[in-house]
């Protein structure tokens, strides 16, 4: 059975109380660098249930998961007593959200794969943040939905940061909005000819190469699946590809129609910058986050190509004062919650950004991409 039942001593009716309850997570469950942001939304189990009559109920119920997350941009499965990744695909497969297996791995570094469907999420050192971002922001395609499975949450820290890409927007001066409505952005990346290059970003991982991202070892398949009007290539003489894509800053929710700030990963310094004087300064104090910052502008010189992975607003250049009202307008618009081992996070990919703190102790995290979605149907 998926629910508790009752007899309505008035009518005679079977009544089913639900087993699964709707809350917002308490102030004691948000870092307290969170903002007034109230998000994700929590489901958890109100009584001890068997893990199979909670995914009954979740499929019974899944239309209202959907909406919730549609709604809010996220939603948090909390207390349902998932304890792997099999527990997860029931879970992911329950609710009704699409696993893709072939699309997970298209980023700067080659991600391990746990299963057919999850991966390790982007190591960095534990001392160092992952600014703001959505996933698969850079590429002419995108997971509409991500999900996130704690295993373990055995730290101090490790925060995810939750940005509202709807409320982003709505928080930028008329001015500056008029300014970038329309704009795209370049993304300019490269991807290695062999597993030998180390990534810059995370030296515990191997730069990704164009035959992970493409699943082949013919350059003509590539050049099909790149013959597109918003992406440019080359072939380096390494073996190398340049990738560049042209990415809408702002984008048109497929479902709602909102308007969402696409482009969160632009920025990524400034972001990066911002994080560790606001958050990591006062956790490990001044030494620490020069450091982070430091590493991260050597990081962004490092490639004299200028193919490192960089963005730039296409036709406009904003100054240092509209640069950080943009900023401000992230951090003022997120969500930093705490994890808990078990938990299971869904995240509506166009609508909501993330991103990480530092971590002091154990937290293992595996990543699910959802079904992908060409970017031309998310232009506004």
């Amino acid at each position: 059975m998926c629910a508790l039942c009752l007899r309505d001593l008035m009518n005679g009716e079977v009544m089913k109380v639900p087993i699964i309850d709707k809350r917002l997570l308490s102030e004691a469950e948000y870092s307290k660098e969170s903002t007034n942001r109230k998000i994700p939304t929590v489901f958890s189990p109100g009584t001890m249930q068997p893990f199979e009559a909670v995914l009954q109920e979740i499929r019974e119920r899944k239309d209202e998961l959907l909406n919730q997350m549609c709604q809010d941009g996220a939603i948090l499965l909390r207390g349902f007593d998932i304890k792997s990744l099999e527990d997860c695909h029931c879970v992911l497969e329950a609710i009704g959200i699409p696993l893709n297996s072939d699309d997970l791995c298209v980023g700067e570094v080659i991600r391990k794969k746990v299963d057919d469907y999850a991966s390790e999420v982007t190591m960095q050192d534990s001392n160092e943040v992952v600014p703001p971002h959505t996933e698969g922001y850079f590429w002419y395609r995108q997971p509409k939905s991500i999900s996130f499975y704690c295993e373990k949450a055995n730290c101090r820290y490790g925060e995810t940061p939750l940005f509202d890409c709807v409320n982003i927007l709505k928080a930028l001066p008329p001015k500056l909005l008029r300014k970038l409505q329309g704009k795209k952005v370049l993304m300019q990346f490269e991807y290695s000819a062999s597993e030998t290059d180390r990534s810059a970003i995370s030296k515990t991982q191997i730069k990704n190469t164009w035959q992970q991202v493409f699943n082949t070892q013919d350059k003509s398949v590539v050049e099909k699946a790149l013959d597109r009007d918003d992406v440019e290539y080359d072939w380096k003489r390494t073996g190398a590809l340049l990738v560049k894509v042209y990415v809408d800053l702002i984008a048109k929710h497929p479902m709602t129609g909102e308007k969402c700030f696409r482009g969160v990963r632009y920025l990524f310094l400034d972001s990066l910058i911002y994080m560790s004087k606001h958050f990591i300064r006062p956790r490990l104090g001044v030494l620490s986050s020069a450091k982070l910052i430091v590493k991260a502008l050597l990081a962004k010189t490092i490639d004299t190509r200028k193919v490192y992975w960089t963005d730039s607003l296409v036709g406009i250049n904003l100054c240092r004062k509209e640069k950080r009202l943009l900023v401000e307008a992230y951090f003022n618009n997120c969500a930093i919650f705490k994890w808990q081992t078990g938990d299971l996070l869904l995240v509506d990919n166009i609508k909501v950004g993330h991103a990480r703190l530092n971590i002091k102790g154990e937290r293992n995290i595996y990543a699910f991409a959802g079904e992908y979605i060409d970017q031309k149907k998310l232009e506004a």
